[in-house]
C-alpha cells in the first residue's frame, strides 16, 4: 500500500510543478554567426553587453574568445533572459586578448558589432538585437578593417 500512497503524493505534485510560474530560463539560445572574418587564422574576441550603461563603462555580462573554423566562429548564448542584446567582437592581431587602439582611441584591429554601427563609439540603441527567449541567429559580417599607417602596425 505505501507505494501507492507515494506515487499518489506524487501525481498530486504534478500540477502544481507544471503550473509554477516562478522565474525560469528560457531554453532557446542567442546565436551570433561571425562570418568573412578578415583574418581566417586569428580568434575572435567578443563581448555580450546587456544594456547602455554596461557598453558605455565596458562591462560585459558574457565573453568569449572564439578560434575560427573554415573562415567563421560561432558563440551560441543559452539561459539568458529575454531582453535586448549587444555584441561587440573584434580579431586578436597579436593574440594579447585586447583590442589594441591608436592613441586617439579608434582601433587597430578588425572589428565588428550587432545590428547596426553607425559613426562613431557604438549606441547600444543602434548595436542591440531583441531577444524574446527562443533560439535566434544573427550574423555578424561587416567588419571595420582599420587601414594601417606608417608605424602604426598592430600592436604598437
Amino acid at each position: 500500500m505505501k507505494p501507492v500512497l507515494l506515487l499518489a503524493a506524487a501525481l498530486l505534485a504534478l500540477p502544481a510543478l507544471a503550473t509554477d510560474h516562478g522565474e525560469r530560463t528560457p531554453s532557446g539560445a542567442l546565436v551570433f554567426d561571425f562570418e568573412a572574418l578578415p583574418d581566417s587564422r586569428r580568434p575572435v574576441l567578443a563581448a555580450l553587453f546587456a544594456d547602455r550603461e554596461a557598453l558605455r563603462d565596458r562591462v560585459p555580462l558574457r565573453q568569449v574568445r572564439l578560434e575560427p573554423d573554415s573562415g567563421t566562429a560561432r558563440w551560441s548564448i543559452e539561459d539568458l533572459p529575454p531582453g535586448r542584446y549587444a555584441v561587440l567582437a573584434f580579431q586578436d592581431g597579436n593574440g594579447n586578448d585586447c583590442l589594441d587602439r591608436r592613441r586617439n582611441g579608434r582601433p587597430l584591429e578588425p572589428y565588428a558589432t550587432s545590428g547596426e554601427r553607425g559613426r562613431g563609439a557604438p549606441r547600444f540603441d543602434r548595436v542591440s538585437v531583441d531577444y524574446a527567449g527562443a533560439t535566434v541567429r544573427f550574423t555578424i559580417d561587416r567588419w571595420e578593417v582599420p587601414q594601417a599607417r606608417a608605424g602604426a602596425g598592430v600592436g604598437t
